[in-house]
């Protein structure tokens, strides 16, 4: 019986030998990477369609999907973007992204995340867009593009949705809505209602004296 334990113990520490290096080694920060799924034919119901913008050509722009173009300040929505890759692609290239004013053109927010691999065929990229609840809400055009995070080089960009004179094309439009405010819990504002309790009375028999002898 004995014997049976040690051996279970060793085999417990062994597997906590193997996984003390993952623990150490294992990243402390937020690293922004972009997950990418492979061998994806259909995207999902609800996608928009766009004419093919393509960049470092090679790397189409399909559509991209979104929960609704009004986005709450206090949310963070997954941006979908799914791609056609039609060769290989020797950089690796992350995929910035940006709202500029329609007014003036002005940029408001920017934002990149790199793209583990770029793989031949069609995939999918996924975003978390996290806006500051500081800003200003509002209309705001969703720019993209694909850059080299070693050096900043932006891969060329060609098609109908792209920015004259720039490496960006413009793929949707935004509304920022002001963060959902939820009010402070006052206990002196909730008025507790006790139930009114129905109270039955109940007559008491009659009791008959019993004459005496």
């Amino acid at each position: 019986m004995i014997s049976v334990y040690l051996r279970r113990w060793a085999g417990v520490l062994a597997w906590g030998l193997l996984l003390l290096p993952l623990l150490v080694l294992a990243p402390q920060g937020t690293v922004h990477v972009s997950v990418y799924i492979q061998g994806t034919p259909t995207p999902t119901a609800g996608w928009m369609s766009l004419p093919g913008d393509v960049f470092a050509n090679s790397i189409t722009l399909l559509g991209y999907s979104l929960p609704t173009l009004e986005v709450p300040l206090d949310s963070e929505p997954v941006l979908r973007l799914y791609w056609n890759v039609t060769g290989d692609v020797q950089r690796p290239y992350a995929v910035g992204m940006r709202l500029t004013s329609p007014s003036n053109g002005d940029v408001v927010w920017d934002y990149g995340d790199r793209v583990d691999h770029w793989a031949t065929g069609r995939m999918v990229t996924e975003h978390r867009l996290r806006f500051s609840t500081q800003m200003r809400s509002g209309d705001y055009n969703l720019e993209i593009w694909l850059y080299d995070p070693n050096d900043g080089e932006y891969a060329p960009a060609a098609g109908p949705n792209r920015i004259p004179a720039e490496d960006r094309v413009r793929i949707a439009g935004l509304e920022l809505k002001p963060a959902v405010a939820t009010p402070a819990w006052d206990p002196l504002s909730q008025t507790t209602k006790v139930p009114a309790q129905e109270v039955v009375f109940t007559a008491a028999p009659r009791t008959t004296a019993t004459p005496r002898p």
